[in-house]
């Protein structure tokens, strides 16, 4: 329960006398636009940040696991000792097992280290990984070594596997790709525990989470269901608040004008009575409306039909092949959406396309016209002690101060924000100047790098009503689904450095490619599979392993039994042949749980 929390930054209050309660169990999406106080609460809740004033009871005594936008770990480890840690309890058991004397001592802690699950450490720790796109050669790395991307997915990984009470998430979706963004969403939805996410992927929200928590004018509101019903019942709400006021409105009005006829006349006591109704009046505020940014792309020259021809395209970073001959044309007006795995290729299609890498083979022609603006998935090129305003005027040159101011306001920079240095600018404030930028360029070809990440939900939605008016070519990396279905004409599948490539009517078909790959792949005919059947042949299977467990546990009792019986204690043969059978059989179930907890996995993404 938070009670009466208040929360500042200097003059700039944050929240103001909120409470809420986090009941046990809860899912819930964590929403507000930017610089509302959406990571200062998770900072709140973890114990990272203090506040003036207000209570929070019940969470003293929970295990918390938070990921932070920027992470920072125990840097002397590595990769794979960090994935241990997850389990510490199991491991101190384990090792207690092994050092204990007492045959009997011994079998008990190892009945207990297998109850708890001791045994499926590998295997847990190798599917979470799988799925967060964590190779073997990183978990050997230290965390000093690796990337700020990569220590995101190792936290992220290390929480899924702790199953702390409450899980606290800050944008955990910026820096997996569709496949991860699935598993994840898969674990949440299922999540015995608590947890807080804050994103802007909504249809990531409508998949995990069951209460929407909305900030608004430095409080909190709280909504049942998911992003979509939170939607249509915010709007419901203001529409009646924009009606209430506009009948209030009214009845002041003609109050006030009975008052001034009458307050010198026959009905002056009715008129001092209305004086003192209107004093008691509790005004309606109008709803406050969000100022959205108000980008306008700038006419540009018109560019020739085919916009980029690739052809038997290779790329390596070293001896590590990225690419291999790869073949695809571009033409006037697609929006193509690059996706797959992280590490697959995406940023670098990009890359080779704007000349910044030169094809290990193969040749990139550009068509006539081609202006291309880029978005980059970083910023970290721009001198972050540089104001928002001088890297305005350097970026665009021909603009007058006043001119660069007026041009700032559309991407909702005002006053003193232009003064800001780029160090001080939150993640969402960079996009909008990033994008800001390019509308200036006069490009007719757009490459944007996960152009969603850091943005609000809300601007996000204007993104993709601007990337819909943009008369030119995109080419895009997201693992938004929302932004990829609303854009793309075209998605194009990079897998083991080949590219399958598909119309807007096979965008499902793609998605469902990633998450279920598959050896040799028929041609994509756009139509959707046969779930229901898929489905039932998977519930078939989990059914067979599940009987064929609980004959393996009933054959363990029966092995447990005989251990117990004393006639058994001098038969030495009989005692070593039951050992060696349950030995057999425990690793035997093992493997049918590796396998049966597969198969729910696939079975949740058939049912997704």
């Amino acid at each position: 329960m938070i009670s009466k929390l208040t929360k500042s930054y200097g003059v700039n209050e944050i929240f103001n006398n909120v409470s809420f309660s986090i009941p046990d169990g809860r899912h819930i999406g964590l929403i507000g636009v930017n610089g509302s106080g959406k990571t200062t609460l998770l900072n709140i809740l973890s114990g990272n940040e203090y506040f003036e004033k207000g209570e929070i009871a019940g969470i003293k005594n929970k295990t918390i696991g938070y990921l932070p936008q920027i992470p920072i770990l125990p840097e002397e480890l590595t990769v794979y000792q960090y994935m241990l840690l997850s389990f510490e309890k199991l491991l101190n058991l384990k090792e207690e097992m092994e050092s204990e004397k007492d045959s009997i001592k011994q079998h008990l802690l190892n009945e207990q280290f297998e109850h708890l699950g001791g045994n499926l450490i590998e295997s847990r720790v190798g599917k979470v990984c799988y799925f967060l796109n964590i190779s073997e050669e990183l978990k050997k790395q230290k965390i000093s070594s690796i990337s700020g991307g990569e220590k995101s997915r190792i936290l992220l990984a290390h929480i899924l596997l702790s199953e702390p009470d409450i899980i606290l998430l800050d944008e955990p979706t910026n820096h997996l790709d569709i496949e991860g963004i699935i598993f994840l969403e898969n674990f949440l939805k299922s999540y015995k525990g608590t947890f807080i996410v804050v994103s802007h992927d909504r249809q990531f929200l409508n998949n995990c989470v069951n209460y929407i928590y909305y900030i608004e004018n430095k409080a909190i509101k709280i909504y049942k269901g998911n992003y979509d019903k939170f939607e249509t019942e915010y709007e419901h709400e203001r529409q009646r608040l924009i009606k209430m006021h506009k009948q209030q409105t009214e009845y002041i009005k003609e109050t006030e004008e009975f008052i001034r006829k009458h307050i010198a006349g026959q009905n002056t006591k009715q008129a001092q009575s209305r004086i003192k109704r209107l004093e008691k009046l509790r005004h309606i505020k109008l709803p406050k409306k969000h100022s959205a940014p108000a980008f306008k792309w700038n006419e540009t020259f018109r560019s020739g039909n085919k916009v980029l021809h690739i052809e038997n395209l290779s790329f390596s970073y070293g001896s590590r092949k990225i690419l291999s001959n790869i073949n695809f044309n571009v033409y006037a007006g697609q929006k193509i959406a690059v996706i797959g795995k992280n590490g697959a290729g995406k940023t670098t299609i990009l890359k080779l396309i704007n000349g910044e890498l030169t094809p290990s083979s193969g040749n990139i022609i550009k068509g006539s016209n081609i202006n291309i603006g880029y978005y980059r998935q970083d910023f970290h090129f721009i001198e972050n002690e540089k104001t928002l305003l001088e890297i305005f005027l350097n970026d665009t040159e021909h603009f007058t101060i006043g001119e660069a101011r007026s041009k700032l306001a559309l991407a909702g920079f005002f006053a003193d924000d232009i003064e800001k240095k780029w160090s001080d600018l939150s993640g969402g404030e960079k996009a909008k100047y990033m994008i800001l930028k390019l509308t200036v360029e006069k490009p007719n070809l757009l490459l944007l790098d996960e152009p969603s990440n850091h943005l609000d939900i809300q601007s996000v939605k204007y993104l993709i009503n601007m990337l819909n008016i943009f008369s030119g070519t995109i080419i895009f990396t997201s693992h938004d689904r929302s932004l990829i279905k609303n854009v793309a004409t075209d998605v194009i599948f990079i897998k083991d450095g080949n590219l399958e490539t598909f119309d807007v009517s096979g965008i499902d078909t793609a998605f469902n490619e990633i998450i279920t790959p598959i050896q040799k792949r028929k041609p994509v005919s756009g139509k959707k599979p046969d779930r229901k059947r898929q489905v039932r042949i998977i519930k078939a299977s989990i059914r067979e392993i599940e009987n064929e467990i609980d004959e393996i546990e009933k054959r363990i009792s029966e092995i447990d039994r005989k251990f117990a019986d004393p006639r058994n204690n001098s038969d030495y043969n009989k005692l070593n042949n039951l050992v060696r059978e349950k030995k057999q059989l425990e690793n035997k179930i093992k493997i049918l749980y590796n396998k049966y907890e597969s198969k729910i996995e696939e079975l949740s993404l058939y049912e997704s």
